[in-house]
């Protein structure tokens, strides 16, 4: 017989590393070399993206810090990306919380993020659920999936904000609607358990399989159990097989012990 592990748990999201890389849309790497020793800050920041991208990483922070220098907010939060994961630079939480607040104020989004979930987490300063919401409330204006995500999960524990699940709902919401799979994930939840909204199994499994389209396991394995049981529809083991698949080649080792069972019985 199969085996589900306990009911699953509302994921807080995940810490963002680099905003978006976009340099592909640019001229090439020696005109934004040129561009940026002439003090164009978004030519410096494509350069970091350049330089990224081909794994260089220490030729990538000269160019964030000059762009950040200039102003460029995505630079600033790319920089502190490096130093917050040690990436051409040693690795450093305060300074990278110094870089994510200087590209904040320049409206980066990814960079408010970033910052909000450093103090939600208490990495490289206090923990400081206030501050946390501050800065992720702007980041999910901006559309960062993922602090929308995280402010949900927030107001749905009451971290720095009264218990709220009307806004722990709209929160997650807009965050799986941004394409972030943990909110997906979280919406499954929501509709499985019956705790925030409604129980519908249906929905549940709906937000289960987007959520795994986006590289969430845990929804992987529990869009497997969907279709494995038939929650909301037909039972269709085939799916079910694909799913746990999905999950098991993601390291959910429960799903790879589903996985063996379900072919096991296939072909008696």
């Amino acid at each position: 017989m199969l085996k589900q592990t306990a009911l699953p748990v509302l994921l807080s999201g995940v810490f963002v590393i680099l905003a978006p890389l976009a340099f592909a849309e640019y001229l090439d790497i020696n005109d934004l070399k040129t561009a940026c020793s002439n003090d164009n800050g978004e030519a410096c920041m494509q350069a970091g993206n350049y330089f990224d991208d081909l794994g260089d990483y220490k030729q990538a922070v000269e160019y964030y810090e000059k762009g950040c220098f200039l102003d460029s907010g995505v630079s600033c939060s790319n920089l502190g990306a490096h130093y917050g994961k040690g990436l051409g630079v040693e690795q450093d939480a305060k300074q990278a919380n110094l870089y994510y607040g200087k590209g904040c104020l320049l409206e980066d989004g990814h960079a408010c993020s970033n910052l909000g979930h450093n103090y939600a987490d208490g990495r490289g300063t206090k923990q400081d659920f206030l501050k946390a919401n501050k800065y992720l409330d702007i980041a999910c204006a901006k559309d960062v999936g993922v602090a929308c995500n995280k402010l949900g999960y927030h107001y749905y524990a009451g971290l720095g904000v009264s218990k709220n699940f009307e806004k722990a709902l709209e929160y997650i919401g807009k965050g799986c609607d941004l394409d972030t799979g943990t909110a997906c994930n979280n919406m499954g939840i929501f509709y499985e358990q019956g705790e925030v909204v409604p129980a519908d199994q249906l929905k549940s499994c709906q937000y289960f399989e987007k959520a795994c389209g986006l590289d969430e396991p845990k929804a992987c394995s529990s869009a497997g159990f969907c279709y494995y049981k038939g929650k909301g529809g037909a039972t269709d083991l085939n799916k079910a097989l694909k799913f746990f698949e999905a999950a098991c080649n993601a390291g959910e080792q429960s799903s790879c012990q589903n996985l063996d069972i379900l072919r096991n019985s296939n072909r008696k």
